[in-house]
């Protein structure tokens, strides 16, 4: 007799709320929101992988959420990666000017890029200024002990991994 294998799905994993974390990424601001939250489920994966606990995060549904607003957040993460492959180079400097900029005025908050292309354009904009953000980081990886410290300032506990 021929037994058939079902797949399991992944239990959900633990969100936290504690931390909060704005995406700003090319999908939804062209409407695409079923991308923009595929993409920050990606997120939640990798921040489990890092610290086993996943942070809820809000998709930011303008530019506005991140620039004009009072809006509360702990880290931004940024993707734009795709629009400089299609030419728009010129508003991925100014989001990366702007990103920076916000980086000197909020420096309690952290800013991680989320792709490597993002990553790439911060780092060039980065590497044309005289002084180097602290709070901005051009991939999780490198974020991680200042993260390790954000979650413990907020009092989760972080299961060894």
């Amino acid at each position: 007799m021929k037994t058939e294998k079902t797949l399991k799905t992944p239990a959900p994993l633990k969100t936290i709320n504690k931390v909060k974390i704005l995406y700003l990424c090319d999908s939804a601001m062209i409407g695409n929101y079923d991308e923009a939250q595929e993409e920050a489920r990606g997120i939640q994966l990798e921040f489990w992988d890092y610290f086993g606990v996943s942070p809820e995060i809000e998709i930011a549904k303008s530019h506005a959420d991140v620039f004009d607003s009072e809006k509360v957040y702990d880290i931004l993460m940024f993707d734009y990666g795709g629009i400089g492959s299609y030419g728009a180079s010129g508003l991925m400097d100014s989001l990366c000017r702007r990103i920076l900029q916000l980086s000197d005025d909020k420096p309690s908050r952290f800013f991680i890029m989320a792709s490597k292309m993002t990553g790439w354009a911060m780092q060039d904009m980065i590497e044309s200024m005289p002084e180097r953000a602290a709070n901005v980081f051009l991939d999780m990886r490198f974020a991680k002990p200042y993260l390790d410290s954000l979650l413990e300032e907020k009092g989760i506990v972080v299961p060894e991994i």
